[in-house]
């Protein structure tokens, strides 16, 4: 054994500093930081404030300062010199009459604009300088002695008339004042310098918000990156947004310098804290290493040792305590060996308990795994039952296990597997009113034990469904100590979870029997729907091979009438023939009779060929191509896909009132792209309407009415035939515009590219 060395030093004075700097620093540290969040944010919040403050001040001022240049130019407007010159039409003297600053005060330019703003009729002032051509103009109405609008006043305010507006009132420090128009050109500025800012329009957050809200404010950054706290209010006239913007470093100076008195303080308190906690340990940790190194020499093997207790606290406690240990390690010396056969003996006997007990939940989980993992009745009780033998062969000197089940009458107990070569006696035919144990587990579902001859016995568990008993586990084992009622327990639920196992595998048994039964009759259903729809199908085509011969006039002139029913019946034959062609491909899809072939198609020629056969069979219906592109190849079935595409047209023609379906085809996006084909009513505001939208690269038309396809035999067929070619079709119904749909396929790269 290891003994300890006296030069062993513990760091209970490390931990109790450290332990003392975590508790200082930790909740000062805090504080701090939710001190200073507090004082940011309210810092920020007081900022926005300001600004928000200043805008809604200078909207006022430039509001009042807007219904006074308005009325100057009404007054302007309204003189005498000028309507003299607007009813002779004398434009240049007009003009003329508005540059006199005693009508016009603060004006940059002025323009005379005709009533439908086609012609300017006069100017006057610098109208192409840049700064004109940015700024925002003042409109005013022109009208005749008569009342009549004959022109528009446009004039554009002095920029330092602005300027000299807002200087008198001043701003905060740091704070300046924007106006921006509608194209977010920078209009005015005052206030802190903005000349190093980009020419052209402003892209700054606060410019985007303010030209799609009424008002707001908020923190970002200006046209140079420098952070800022601004606010605005968009002017609905003229079409203008004032903004008032102050640097965040001059609106949070105070809450930094605050935060750095915070952190400042909550250092040197921490390091105060710090020198306090180093002095009180040194003076509780003394006396605790002078315990130690005793302590130490005691567990070396010096039992004489003695700890010196010369205080009345928790020390010195522990040191009367290290005291009575010694003295009780000395008296049990005495009778140690003694105590360790005790302790072995009931270790070994709690040892032999664990085993038996880790042997019957390893048993029961293999009896589990089988049930689970076997489901044919016999081959689940031979391996059950050979796994109770190699189970307990161990705990119970098993040699023998076997299972008999009721019969289907419950009048015979018949033995259907078994395992282990120890047998005696035991019973493997017996009827229900026998005298036996097997019997009379039977009839009263108790479990049974009986002595065979000494020590082995049989034992005889029910296996039942709920109170139905429907047989029982036989075994026959020589037990090595007296059976329990806890080896009772386990071999009841043992039982429980061999007949779970056994009803499982019943289950199994017939719902695999029902399955086999319907399959068979699915398949001779499709078969007769087949053989049926053939020779329907022939009986068909003589009626439609007739009735266009009597409608070519081989039998004679007909009359309106005649023609119109002989119409009507070849055109019931038709849809009736594609009606059974349909129902013949779709049973033949389901049974898996069809073996679909995978190759290019072109699809305007397959295209070509559906609408032909759509022609032939839809009289009085016209079927329209709008081939939009050519050379179109999409990989699949060529004769599936003709049948696909002949049943969407008739289906369509249907339900389209105006007699009339349109198809057209094109590709959508590169590599691997798709091929789109519609069908239908094509104008474009019911394909929108539809969900369609034939503009997009990709086109994510919606089902319109996802349950229409299974309404006929045709949509079905088609949609079956669409996604085995890995495709997606959409359909829409309107009852002003009847069906339109879009097939979706994906398209195949031509050899050689």
């Amino acid at each position: 054994m290891a003994s300890s060395s006296t030069g062993m030093r513990g760091g209970l004075g490390r931990v109790l500093l450290t332990a003392f700097m975590l508790l200082a620093i930790v909740p000062l540290s805090v504080v701090s930081y939710l001190a200073i969040r507090r004082v940011q944010g309210d810092a920020r919040r007081a900022a926005v404030a300001s600004v928000e403050q200043a805008v809604a001040w200078r909207v006022a001022q430039f509001e009042s300062w807007l219904k006074l240049y308005r009325q100057g130019l009404a007054m302007a407007v309204g003189s005498a010199e000028f309507r003299r010159a607007v009813d002779d039409e004398s434009w240049d003297d007009a003009c003329r009459a508005l540059s006199n600053p005693l009508l016009i005060d603060d004006v940059e330019a002025v323009a005379l604009v005709s009533a439908d703003a086609q012609t300017t009729l006069c100017a006057s002032g610098p109208l192409q300088r840049s700064g004109i051509a940015q700024a925002f103009p003042i409109i005013a109405l022109v009208n005749s002695s008569s009342g009549l609008q004959v022109a528009t006043l446009v004039a554009y305010p002095d920029p330092q008339a602005l300027d000299e507006l807002v200087q008198p009132f001043g701003l905060e420090t740091g704070q300046r004042l924007l106006l921006i128009n509608a194209r977010a050109d920078l209009v005015f500025a005052t206030g802190e310098a903005s000349e190093q800012w980009p020419e052209g329009p402003l892209h700054t957050w606060a410019a985007t918000q303010a030209l799609t809200e009424d008002r707001g404010s908020g923190l970002y950054d200006d046209p140079l990156g420098v952070p800022v706290v601004g606010a605005w209010r968009w002017l609905v006239d003229p079409r203008v947004a004032l903004l008032v913007e102050q640097p965040q470093k001059s609106a949070l100076a105070g809450a930094d310098e605050l935060a750095t008195m915070l952190i400042a303080s909550t250092l040197a308190v921490a390091l105060l804290t710090t020198l306090l906690a180093a002095v009180i340990i040194r003076q509780l940790v003394r006396p605790i290493v002078q315990l130690t190194m005793s302590a130490v020499k005691i567990a070396n093997g010096d039992l004489g040792q003695k700890v010196l207790v010369n205080r009345r606290d928790e020390i010195g406690i522990l040191g009367q305590a290290f005291n009575i240990m010694t003295a009780e390690l000395r008296s049990l010396y005495d009778g140690l060996e003694q105590k360790v056969a005790e302790r072995t003996r009931l270790l070994s006997e709690a040892n032999q308990q664990l085993r038996y007990q880790a042997g019957q939940l390893a048993l029961s989980a293999e009896v589990g795994r089988i049930g689970t993992s076997t489901l044919d009745l016999v081959p689940l009780l031979e391996r059950v039952t050979q796994a109770v033998v190699d189970g307990y062969s161990d705990i119970y000197e098993m040699r023998y296990a076997g299972v008999l089940l009721l019969d289907r009458f419950e009048q015979w107990v018949e033995l259907q597997a078994s395992a282990g070569a120890g047998r005696m006696g035991t019973l493997s035919h017996t009827s229900v009113r026998a005298d036996n144990v097997i019997a009379q587990v039977i009839a009263d579902g108790l479990l049974r034990k009986t002595d065979l001859n000494d020590p082995a016995i049989e034992i005889a568990v029910p296996l039942r469904i709920g109170p139905r008993p429907i047989g029982v586990l036989d075994m026959q084992c020589q037990p090595q100590q007296a059976l329990t009622q806890h080896d009772c327990d386990v071999w009841q639920g043992l039982g429980d979870q061999i007949s779970v196992a056994i009803e499982n595998a019943r289950i199994y048994a017939a719902q695999r029997e029902a399955v086999e039964r319907l399959s068979r009759l699915d398949h001779m259903r499709l078969a007769s729907l087949g053989i049926g729809s053939r020779e329907l199908a022939t009986e068909l085509n003589t009626i439609i091979g007739f009735s266009r011969l009597i409608l070519k006039g081989v039998d004679g002139p007909l009359t309106d009438t005649q023609r119109t029913d002989l119409i009507a019946i070849h055109r019931s034959g038709y849809s009736l023939l594609g009606l059974i062609d349909n129902v013949i491909a779709l049973s033949e899809l389901e049974s898996g009779e069809i073996d679909a072939k995978h190759e290019s198609v072109d699809l305007s020629s397959l295209l070509s060929e559906a609408i032909a056969s759509a022609r032939q069979r839809l009289v009085g219906v016209a079927v329209e191509w709008d081939k939009e592109e050519s050379g179109i190849l999409v990989g699949g079935d060529k004769k599936l896909l003709l049948q696909a595409f002949l049943s969407l047209i008739t289906a369509t023609a249907e339900r389209v009132p105006q007699n009339r379906v349109t198809v057209s085809s094109r590709t959508s996006g590169s590599g691997n792209g798709r091929a789109i084909v519609q069908f239908g009513n094509t104008n474009q505001v019911w394909q929108r309407a539809a969900g369609f939208d034939l503009s997009a690269g990709d086109p994510a038309a919606s089902e319109g009415n996802p349950s229409l396809s299974d309404t006929s035999v045709g949509l079905k067929l088609a949609k079956q035939i669409v996604e085995l070619h890995r495709g997606t079709l959409h359909l829409a119904f309107d009852a002003e515009r009847g069906l339109s749909g879009m097939v979706v396929l994906g398209l195949v790269k031509p050899e050689g590219s």
